[in-house]
C-alpha cells in the first residue's frame, strides 16, 4: 500500500525550527493513523527532545498547556497568514495512570525509544 500525503507547511515550519536548533522531531499521534487510513488529518502532533522551556523560547506565540507533562502548543502562521496550532510534546516516560488519563509521574527523556 502506497500512501501519499503532504504535511502542511505550518507543521513543517515547526519541525524545521526544532530541527535547525538541533532537536529531534517526529510526527506522531492521530495524524499518522489518519494518513495510513487514507483520511485527511485535521490536527498535528509532534514529539521532540526539546524541553517545554526550550520550546517556549523557540516559539514566541506558544502556549504552555501542559508543561509538567511536556506539552506546548506552538502557534504558527499558515500560507494564508492564519495562526494554526501544533501540539509539541517532549519525549517522556510515564508512571502508572491513576485516573485513566493522567500519569502519576512524568520524566522527560532524550530518546524517542524511551518514550514508546
Amino acid at each position: 500500500m502506497k500512501v501519499k500525503f503532504t504535511i502542511p507547511t505550518y507543521v513543517q515550519k515547526v519541525a524545521r525550527i526544532l530541527s535547525k536548533e538541533g532537536y529531534d522531531v517526529y510526527l506522531v499521534g492521530g495524524a499518522i493513523r489518519d494518513i495510513v487510513m487514507g483520511k485527511t488529518p485535521h490536527d498535528f502532533d509532534l514529539a521532540t527532545n526539546a524541553l517545554p522551556d526550550e520550546m517556549l523560547e523557540l516559539f514566541p506565540k506558544a502556549v504552555s498547556t501542559g508543561a509538567k507533562f511536556g506539552t506546548v502548543i506552538a502557534l504558527v502562521a499558515d500560507v494564508e497568514g492564519e495562526n494554526k496550532e501544533v501540539e509539541v510534546t517532549t519525549f517522556r516516560s510515564e508512571a502508572e495512570y491513576i485516573d485513566g488519563r493522567w500519569p502519576s509521574k512524568v520524566e522527560f527523556v532524550n530518546d524517542l525509544d524511551k518514550d514508546l
